[in-house]
């Protein structure tokens, strides 16, 4: 029998922090240990909630216009057991590129009543990621719509953004435990999530990479792309091709170069220093004299230019942007 009070964990991500592949697990999970409300999912997380609840009809998350229809499947999930809840959406927690607002202490406070009584503890939950490496899968994320700046220029503009302090400052507002999590190493991320939710050790399911990021030349040529060939249509559909092309995808590597890396640096080495005396986060330091691997060879030219002619648009349009970060 549970003795302890039943848990709301509300897990906010942010985004490029592993988020996909928890709520891939839990999208298959039967709820025999955790309760993951799955009627209104999109893309296995909760944003339809969140937009639902927040008045956002943005386009791709239609589809529910009474935000009640989610609180009873809560309710309904959560009568005669005592088993914890999980809430999963990126949306919670803006991002710099995408300005919306919203307060998750108030969608937290609407779901507590559909739970029952007692009521529940509550516990958000951060990922903390390496800054440079966050940077990164943040920069190609912004790529799969039209963005058109370089790496370097992505981090001048958005590394105070990219700061997990603010975040979990701003998520302490809402009178809730905040709790921070290191997403590294990163190969075990998703187990250390579940048994931090309660899994047992010994029957954790299976995971597998989510989402993973376009390689340097993956990430040129969608950039050429977008600079040469600007349009919805043809963004996705070289985004579309990028993905089931497996030389074009490759984990996030270090795209930045040294000046912008040294700026950014002043910013996340005292989000780094407060993560670790405050919330005993110690991520990993990066080699700021590395060298970006944001560059193209002449055989990923190669590869680019037949990709562009299997799509059917203007290669010659999408090479003359690329050449210039070629590197022998």
């Amino acid at each position: 029998m549970k003795l302890s009070r039943r848990k709301l964990y509300v897990h906010v991500g942010p985004m490029k922090t592993g988020t996909t592949a928890i709520q891939s697990v839990f999208g298959e999970h039967d709820g025999s240990l955790l309760v993951y409300p799955k009627k209104f999912l999109y893309a296995g997380a909760h944003h339809k909630l969140v937009f639902n609840f927040f008045g956002d009809r943005r386009v791709g998350h239609s589809g529910v216009t009474d935000v009640s229809e989610h609180f009873e499947e809560i309710r309904a999930l959560t009568k005669d057991n005592s088993r914890d809840v999980l809430i999963s959406s990126e949306a919670l927690v803006p991002m710099a590129w995408q300005p919306h607002r919203v307060d998750p202490g108030a969608l937290i406070r609407a779901i507590i009543p559909y739970i029952g009584t007692p009521a529940p503890e509550v516990e958000i939950l951060v990922a903390c990621r390496e800054h440079f490496s966050w940077a990164a899968s943040a920069y190609n994320h912004t790529l799969k719509g039209n963005a058109k700046r370089d790496p370097d220029e992505f981090l001048c503009a958005y590394s105070s953004a990219l700061c997990f302090v603010p975040i979990i400052r701003s998520l302490e507002k809402s009178g809730f435990t905040v709790t921070a999590l290191n997403y590294h190493p990163s190969q075990s991320w998703v187990e250390r999530f579940l048994t931090h939710v309660g899994f047992p050790v010994q029957i954790l399911p299976r995971t597998q990479t989510m989402n993973v990021s376009m390689s340097p030349a993956g990430m040129i040529m969608k950039l050429a792309a977008n600079r040469a060939l600007p349009g919805e249509e043809t963004s996705r559909k070289i985004r579309r091709k990028l993905r089931n092309t497996p030389e074009f995808g490759a984990p996030s590597q270090f795209i930045f170069g040294t000046e912008a890396a040294k700026m950014a640096e002043y910013f996340f080495s005292e989000d780094r220093r407060i993560l670790y005396e405050k919330f005993a986060i110690e991520l990993p330091r990066p080699d700021l004299n590395a060298p970006s691997m944001f560059f193209v060879t002449a055989q990923d030219l190669a590869a680019i230019e037949t990709l562009a002619r299997n799509i059917g648009v203007d290669g010659h349009a999408i090479l003359d942007v690329a050449r210039q970060f070629v590197r022998n």
